[in-house]
């Protein structure tokens, strides 16, 4: 990339005296906008790899950025199967979205309702008290993002952004 500036030898204190101004702020912009584009970049890749709708990815997904750096982070624990969809519930177990887990049933617990199901393990035992042990149904996050792709793309972004909101004279 080449940066083309032609001025006057007479406004030259001035123009630096500018320019040191905007270049902190041009930066600042620069970061806060390569760093939405790589969110949202990163958003798209993960779409439509698996049953985990975008929504849920999103919120799994943690971007952060400063003059240095930018990082992502996207949590890779499993996902309660309840957040792929709509929940209904059958006598030989549950459909969640258009994904049928079978001897799952729903839990409404604290405010949302669950996929859960009965440990495999787990059999009646006429002495035993309680309840039957039981585990959350899960769905895993599919893969990752390809942080080549959506790296290059952020710092592309991030220097057209700079050069965008610095003013060079012409």
């Amino acid at each position: 990339m080449q940066i083309s500036v032609s001025i006057d030898s007479g406004d030259l204190p001035a123009f630096l005296a500018k320019l040191n101004r905007q270049v902190p702020i041009a930066a600042d912009n620069a970061v806060r906008s390569s760093v939405a584009v790589l969110h949202e970049n990163a958003i798209n890749q993960m779409r439509g790899k698996g049953p985990v709708p975008a929504s849920v990815i999103a919120s799994r997904l943690r971007v952060s950025g400063n003059e240095a750096a930018a990082s992502l982070w996207l949590g890779q624990l499993p996902v309660n199967a309840a957040f792929i969809g709509d929940l209904q519930q059958y006598g030989s177990g549950s459909l969640a979205g258009n994904q049928f887990f079978d001897k799952a049933f729903i839990v409404h617990r604290r405010g949302y309702d669950t996929l859960r199901r009965r440990k495999p393990e787990a059999k009646w035992m006429p002495s035993q008290k309680g309840t039957y042990p039981i585990e959350s149904v899960t769905v895993p996050i599919p893969g990752q993002p390809n942080a080549e792709i959506i790296g290059n793309l952020s710092a592309d972004h991030y220097v057209e952004t700079f050069l965008k909101t610095l003013s060079l004279p012409e």
